[in-house]
């Protein structure tokens, strides 16, 4: 059950195979990762899966640029 203030958006579709990223915003504090995961529940029990952020600050700017505002807006 997610709470009132996340919001949680497809962009793709549930059957796509699509690169993922994660944006997380809280006040003025971004964090993005990248992630290897196909968070599938049949995946999570034979697979090892990476998420890492990304800490270099003009890659994190061109990641919100060029792949994640063009998906939102």
């Amino acid at each position: 059950m997610l709470r009132d203030n996340i919001r949680v958006r497809s962009i793709i579709g549930r059957f796509l195979e699509h690169s993922r990223v994660f944006f997380f915003e809280a006040g003025d504090v971004q964090d993005i990762y990248l992630s290897s995961a196909d968070w599938m529940t049949r995946n999570m029990t034979r697979r090892v899966e990476l998420a890492w952020p990304v800490l270099d600050l003009p890659l994190r700017q061109r990641l919100i640029d060029e792949c994640l505002l063009p998906y939102l807006h």
